[in-house]
């Protein structure tokens, strides 16, 4: 019976984008970040993955004397980057007066960490199956951080980036560290909180994607032509599938925090970070 009782556990929790082995680690890491960080603006460590390899953790923060000096918006805000082949996860953010922010931390890196599960659960050494795909993702990556570029260029470089499955489940995982690593004081305010994150931001740029795209049909044209080698068509599609493809992952993830997230703050075990 109980072996029943953790199938049903285990499939409730793919199903909702939150795998409990991703979650944990993530958190265990936090947590040693936090106990040996120095305030050195670095922090180098390293942690066995699933697959029992070691992979390795390498920080970099930069300090603010205070939050309204802190970048607002863009990647260089909290973001990390994955690199399965030489199995390390590399991190860049900020801290304030050497503190770091543990909900931006923890966003970031449960995303990494997702990438990793993936990958090694599926036995891949990478997310594409051809070179034609690899092609786009690099260039819709290229596209988004490049401040010296239109906005709207910018949107759709986000929105055709979001459009593959395992960028959106990973900002799901994202959200849902970011949302279970704050103090929340009562039971729906994991919606409002959520609207913080990295992915909704994103997610709103998607929908000014589409809409753009909607009311400019030339000129989105011309994008897709020049910088994708691709029709109007495809990237409407495209952006139409990442905008709601990632609304319900977003969604997904606020759904799991609110049923996770201890609003007791005692009496039971809590699972916060």
């Amino acid at each position: 019976m109980a072996g029943k009782h953790n199938g049903i556990l285990k499939i409730l929790d793919e199903e909702r984008g939150i795998n409990e082995k991703v979650k944990q680690l993530t958190w265990d890491l936090v947590r040693v970040i936090f106990e040996e960080y120095d305030g050195s603006g670095t922090f180098s460590g390293s942690f066995t993955a699933f697959d029992n390899d070691t992979y390795a953790l390498k920080i970099t923060f930069v300090d603010y004397p205070k939050l309204s000096l802190a970048p607002k918006s863009g990647d260089e805000i909290y973001y990390g980057t994955s690199y399965p082949e030489d199995k390390i996860i590399v991190i860049k953010g900020y801290t304030i007066r050497g503190k770091i922010l543990k909900d931006k931390l923890a966003e970031a890196l449960q995303h990494e960490i997702h990438h990793i599960f993936e990958l090694v659960t599926a036995e891949k050494d990478g997310f594409f199956n051809n070179q034609a795909d690899a092609r786009i993702y690099a260039i819709a990556a290229e596209e988004a951080r490049n401040n010296e570029i239109p906005d709207v260029r910018r949107y759709i470089g986000y929105a055709v980036y979001m459009w593959n499955k395992f960028e959106a489940r990973a900002f799901e995982n994202g959200t849902y560290a970011f949302i279970m690593s704050q103090d929340l004081a009562f039971p729906g305010d994991e919606i409002s909180v959520a609207k913080k994150s990295a992915y909704y931001k994103r997610i709103i740029w998607i929908k000014k994607t589409l809409t753009f795209l909607e009311n400019n049909k030339e000129e989105g044209g011309h994008i897709a032509e020049d910088v994708y080698g691709k029709t109007y068509d495809w990237l409407y599609k495209t952006v139409t599938y990442a905008e709601k493809e990632c609304t319900r992952q977003y969604c997904r993830a606020i759904a799991k925090a609110g049923k996770d997230y201890d609003w007791t703050k005692g009496g039971k075990k809590t699972i916060t970070i």
